[in-house]
């Protein structure tokens, strides 16, 4: 079975305060992944929730330029008015991004691994490190954010721009085709107009094992 984008939704809010930012519900179904993405001016030391009780797990976070966090929950429990929340101490310039996706592998975790990119000043593009997938790999997800609010995001090659936060500058693309072992492969995303510091979290994710093999780990370039 193929991993497959299903829905992705968005919230933003930019008064600094205490309290929680709540996306727009979302019809979640069964077994399925949820990625999350929050960008932030300030240090995050919770973990989303959603309506349907699922537990998110902290990929990866950067706090070198702007902060930027990123979470997900696999096999997950249905929920047809599922909306995901962060309660932080400050909500400043504040977005979540959160994307269903089907096909992933339940069995076991379908998290192989993780790159953390991160590009100070002008530039108007960023490109992760290099990695390596397995043959059971069925997704590379990569999130971005920037300093600069209101740019326009442009998929880098093979990828596919599947949500863009136009109030707080944050978007998520991914690949599903041909993602299963790559050596050394990249993940890039551009940007107009081409200004302030951005970061690049990319993971990539396993299908359930087509021989039954669930050991098939990510190998680092």
């Amino acid at each position: 079975m193929a991993i497959a984008f299903e829905t992705s939704v968005t919230a933003s809010v930019g008064t600094p305060s205490a309290g929680t930012l709540t996306t727009p519900t979302f019809n979640l179904a069964s077994g399925n992944l949820v990625v999350v993405s929050c960008r932030i001016n300030t240090t995050v030391t919770t973990t989303p929730s959603d309506t349907a009780g699922n537990t998110y797990t902290l990929i990866a976070s950067q706090t070198s330029t702007g902060y930027h966090y990123v979470w997900y929950a696999y096999n997950t429990s249905s929920n047809a008015s599922n909306a995901v929340s962060l309660t932080v101490n400050n909500r400043d310039f504040m977005s979540l991004i959160a994307t269903q996706y089907s096909g992933a592998a339940t069995a076991t975790d379908p998290l192989e691994g993780n790159d953390v990119a991160t590009q100070a000043g002008v530039a108007g593009s960023i490109t992760s490190g290099t990695f390596s997938t397995s043959s059971d790999t069925g997704a590379i997800i990569a999130i971005a954010q920037t300093a600069n609010n209101t740019p326009t995001w442009t998929a880098g090659s093979g990828f596919t721009v599947r949500q863009v936060q136009s109030s707080w500058a944050h978007a998520l693309e991914d690949d599903l085709v041909s993602v299963d072992s790559l050596t050394n492969t990249t993940s890039s995303i551009s940007y107009s107009p081409s200004t302030g510091n951005t970061s690049l979290i990319t993971a990539w994710f396993a299908e359930p094992a087509a021989s039954g093999n669930t050991t098939d780990f990510f190998n680092m370039a």
